[in-house]
């Protein structure tokens, strides 16, 4: 074995070696994703599709979620795409979603909304949360191949970030654009009641 590696070296390196490079890059990747500790919070957040015809406008006030819906002022053909509150599980790793139903008001008239899977749940509010995991979004574009043909591709990407750790919060092919999305706070306890 050994006096073939001495009659092929050159061989043997040409082939190792991308070997190790690429076992040494899987290893700095997944590196955080070993080291940093797993989120201990819930996270909340919302997407809207379509804010032509009217929007949900969320907030945080005294550990609560205040959720309230405003008809727009102007004439729209545009109809209402849903509206999704997501809560993301970091234990199960699991995301629920809650669809939230649009109600039919005249112009510039808004209603409270009152979502039950939320009504004993305790927020925290902003985008960072006790243990150190934030919420951030980044904006990736075409890259060089679309810029060089004129293209224009582009995307926004959700994630929790701790240190060099990022957990995605939406996934699939759906365009997300981060003008309709809304980061809400992170649930600091849940009682049993709904």
């Amino acid at each position: 074995m050994s006096s073939f590696i001495k009659e092929h070296f050159v061989i043997v390196l040409g082939i190792s070696l991308p070997l190790i490079l690429i076992i040494l890059f899987l290893g700095a990747k997944s590196a955080p994703n070993i080291f940093v500790d797993p989120p201990q919070y819930k996270a909340v957040y919302a997407l809207q599709k379509s804010i032509y015809k009217g929007r949900f406008y969320f907030n945080v006030k005294n550990g609560k979620l205040q959720t309230e819906y405003k008809r727009s002022n102007k004439d729209s053909d545009y109809y209402n795409l849903k509206t999704v509150l997501f809560i993301y599980d970091p234990v199960t790793i699991t995301t629920q979603e809650i669809e939230l139903e649009t109600p039919d008001l005249e112009k510039g008239e808004t209603k409270q909304i009152i979502i039950p899977e939320m009504k004993n749940v305790s927020l925290i509010k902003g985008n960072k949360s006790p243990d150190g995991y934030e919420y951030i979004y980044r904006n990736r574009r075409g890259g060089l191949f679309l810029g060089i043909f004129g293209g224009r591709s582009g995307r926004t990407q959700y994630f929790l970030r701790k240190n060099n750790r990022y957990i995605p919060l939406l996934k699939g092919g759906e365009k997300r654009y981060s003008a309709n999305m809304y980061f809400i706070g992170w649930i600091k306890e849940e009682s049993g009641e709904k």
